[in-house]
């Protein structure tokens, strides 16, 4: 299905004064300078306002069903396509997420390859950040014929497949090949040239990524764009599968992309919390059995909103808590005072399988070129080049970042049980006592309701107790206001990430000329968005179809769902 261009109701509605407030304002910041009007209701209704438009609870204002009702207009629909999955030569090792995400994307891929009657023998496939090899691995077991290369810039990452391989493919024909490089457009290149060689004929390659993290994304989009608009001398770009990832990783030179967005009147200004955002899956947060009332909320995401907001109240708290000198410290620690905050420059000894991706790693990042050693592994390269400092910025809008919760640091799920089991845990990390009207858990209904029946016979308290009981008022208000600022902050999130796959979509259009009004042919199933442009050359020339498809099924828990497909024939699907 073809859906319309909507990037100008998009830049309205991100640029809108209430949208930016929205993104740029985390609950943190809230709890102790409340400058917006955030009604105090239940989030629960915001979450059934957004999954049914059937279903507005009457006490969301009309400005926020307003603003919900925008947010459906303009995400992207996500419900997979249908797909006859084919049988995985192993799920050993692998979340039943990453066995769903691994199963669907090798039938598509599969598919893909034969509706575009890509002869097997002299196929190459490049898994880009393949990690573990588990794609690599799905692949060759269904196409045995194809020559697969497997790239990842972590060398443990590749030792570890390769390990995978003599388990479960020992007989493999042809192997599959693998290279340690720092990914980038140029390195991708070479790599594929280096590795393909000289032929007769130049065989065809599609590419692979799944959930390619940052701007390895767009990067391999280049690749296939540079590729096809300069043909290469052994083999040509026969298709992309594309899933990314982490777009707050992203080089911000890679979004936007494509001059429907660059040249826009009205230009976007998102803050970095947007992309984070942008990994928010709304519409799986209550649990399959309670679409009518009241909604039931999956746990995880009523303990995850519950951190939010208990973290943003503690910054509250912190205003009034007092140093606390435990006999086992040498030194009296201080408000003022605390431990080293993470450096995010220190090299990290937990690798992703996309490390280039990740910021302080990108190509840009490196002081020296990669160029030269794209080809080699990690431990045939040069010694390690010296990652440029990125220069402080402001970027970091509405992330919620303080130098007090970075000294709380990550708490275990059993601190949230209730608040003052959170206060006493968080007091005990960071050297801390608060004041009685935080400490009297003012935010645990069983404690506030115990704490009252105590004190109603006792009449020389009754004005403590008024004043208590205003103050309960209060922060019960701020608590739900919170909840819904966070709500509102997450429904966001499919908008932005709607408009990045949009814009990638638009510029693989631009970059490969598309010609107006050209569309692919029926039968493609569960394209979002789909355009024809024309090839050149010989091998695989004629049209290119350009698709956003929904693989996954968000409801596994594979948020980031959607494949950037391009290639001359999409399958066509039950």
């Amino acid at each position: 299905m073809f859906y319309p261009d909507v990037s100008d109701l998009s830049h309205a509605f991100l640029n809108h004064p209430f949208t930016q407030a929205i993104l740029r304002t985390h609950p943190n910041t809230h709890a102790l300078r409340p400058l917006l009007n955030i009604p105090s209701i239940s989030w629960l209704s915001l979450v059934r306002a957004y999954l049914s438009e059937a279903d507005v609870p009457q006490e969301i204002p009309q400005d926020i069903q307003q603003f919900i009702t925008t947010i459906r207009t303009l995400q992207l629909p996500r419900p997979p396509i249908a797909l006859n999955v084919l049988a995985l030569p192993s799920e050993h090792g692998m979340s039943p997420k990453k066995s769903h995400e691994v199963a669907r994307m090798a039938t598509y891929t599969v598919h893909l390859v034969r509706a575009n009657a890509l002869p097997e023998h002299a196929l190459r496939i490049v898994d880009v950040g393949a990690g573990q090899g588990y794609l690599t691995r799905a692949l060759k077991s269904h196409l045995p014929h194809a020559h697969i290369l497997a790239l990842d810039a972590d060398e443990q990452q590749t030792l570890g497949a390769q390990r995978w391989e003599r388990r479960l493919l020992p007989h493999a024909d042809p192997p599959i090949a693998h290279r340690t490089i720092l990914i980038s457009p140029g390195a991708l290149l070479h790599t594929l040239d280096d590795w393909v060689g000289e032929s007769d004929r130049p065989v065809p390659v599609v590419f692979v990524a799944l959930h390619a993290c940052g701007s390895l994304t767009p990067d391999v989009l280049r690749v296939f764009v540079a590729s096809t608009t300069s043909p290469r001398a052994g083999w040509y770009p026969a298709a992309v599968v594309a899933v990314g990832c982490c777009y707050n990783l992203m080089n911000p030179s890679d979004f936007p992309l494509s001059s429907t967005h660059i040249n826009n009147p009205h230009p976007l200004d998102l803050p970095t919390s947007a992309f984070h955002l942008a990994a928010q899956i709304p519409s799986t947060w209550l649990l399959p059995s309670s679409t009518s009332s009241p909604p039931t909320p999956h746990p995880a995401v009523a303990l995850a909103v519950r951190k939010v907001t208990w973290r943003a109240l503690l910054e509250r708290a912190l205003q009034t808590a007092a140093p606390a000198a435990p006999p086992s410290q040498p030194e009296t620690q201080t408000l003022s005072s605390s431990s080293s905050p993470p450096q995010p420059n220190k090299p990290n000894k937990s690798k992703s399988a996309t490390v280039p991706a990740r910021w302080p790693r990108r190509p840009e990042m490196w002081a020296q070129d990669t160029s030269a050693s794209s080809s080699s592994s990690a431990s045939e390269s040069s010694p390690t080049p010296t990652i440029q400092e990125p220069a402080p910025t402001t970027t970091t809008t509405g992330t919620g970042h303080t130098p007090s919760l970075l000294r709380l640091g990550r708490l275990r799920d059993s601190a949230y049980a209730s608040w003052p089991t959170f206060l006493r845990v968080a007091g005990e990390r960071m050297g801390v006592v608060f004041d009685d009207v935080f400490d009297d858990g003012v935010l645990d209904p069983h404690h506030r309701r115990r704490r009252c029946a105590e004190d109603d016979d006792d009449e020389e308290e009754e004005e403590e107790e008024e004043e208590l009981k205003l103050e309960l008022k209060l922060e019960l208000k701020l608590e739900r206001q919170l909840e819904v600022l966070h709500v509102l902050r997450c429904l966001v999130g499919p908008v932005v990430e709607s408009v990045v796959l949009r814009d990638r979509v638009g510029w693989v259009r631009e970059a490969l000329a598309l010609r107006e009004g050209c569309r692919a042919g029926a039968g493609a199933g569960g394209g979002l968005e789909e355009v024809v442009v024309e090839g050149e050359g010989e091998e695989g020339g004629g049209r290119l179809c350009v698709e956003l498809v929904n693989l996954f099924d968000q409801a596994t828990g594979s948020g980031r769902n959607v494949a950037i497909v391009v290639a001359p024939v999409m399958p066509a699907l039950p």
